[in-house]
């Protein structure tokens, strides 16, 4: 989602793993506790570029090649 100003923040809650891959911040919750928080997904996405270390990735990638960091998709 894109929006025109700052300060607008906007919570989805999904078990949709492709509606979340398109937002720039997920937060993985089990057990009613975070386990996880990934950055960037929108960047996997979009320009396939790892959100950690900027580095080229292919699309179907589950790590990074550059920083061996796990890929959310």
């Amino acid at each position: 989602m894109k929006f025109i100003g700052k300060g607008i923040t906007v919570k989805v809650v999904t078990y949709d793993s492709h509606l979340a891959a398109h937002e720039e911040r997920a937060l993985l919750i089990e057990d009613g506790k975070i386990t996880k928080e990934k950055r960037g997904m929108h960047l996997v996405n979009k320009n396939l570029m790892c959100p950690c270390c900027r580095g080229s990735i292919q699309k179907n990638d589950v790590i990074c090649p550059s920083c061996q960091k796990e890929l959310l998709k």
